[in-house]
Parts: C-alpha cells; structure tokens; sequence
C-alpha cells in the first residue's frame, strides 16, 4: 500500500470532518483511491474547508502472501464510486 496526503489547512479538536472516497482506476492486482477531507464551516464561515487530500494504492493480496487480481464483485463495487464536484 502507499498512501500520499496533501495537509491544507488546520484541523482543531471538536471539528467536524466529512471524507469522501472514489476511485481514480484500476490495474490487475492493484486499485487507486483519492480522498479528500473537508471541515464543516466553524462559526463565521460560510463553506466548508479542504483540510486534506490524499491518493491510495492498494494491492490485492492472496492467502498465499503474493498480489493477486482484484476481484470483479470489488472492482464493479467500487467503479461506480464518482468524484465529488470539488
């Protein structure tokens, strides 16, 4: 797995965060999540606030230790995963 984060801005205890999920694609062993986490708006803001994004690769691994195709029931699960308008 390989996760890389880009951190935007502050994150305080008490905010609220809504991460949203979707796929960038797939390869045969290995598929690619992008995230991003926003704020809720904190007194005196109007729109919610990017505080991160990241991109994830994970590869699938057998029972017997070595990468193995991602199944079909994962790869039409997800597929139909959007990207948010950001």
């Amino acid at each position: 797995m390989r996760v890389e984060v880009d951190y935007l801005s502050e994150v305080l205890l008490g905010d609220h965060l809504r991460i949203r999920t979707w796929t960038e694609g797939f390869r045969r062993t290995s598929m690619v999540f992008l995230q991003e986490a926003r704020r809720d708006p904190r007194e005196g803001e109007t729109d919610s606030t990017p505080v991160a994004r990241a991109r994830v690769v994970a590869v699938w691994i057998g029972g017997n230790g070595r990468p193995m195709r991602v199944p079909e029931e994962v790869r039409s699960g997800f597929e139909n995963l959007e990207a948010p308008g950001l």
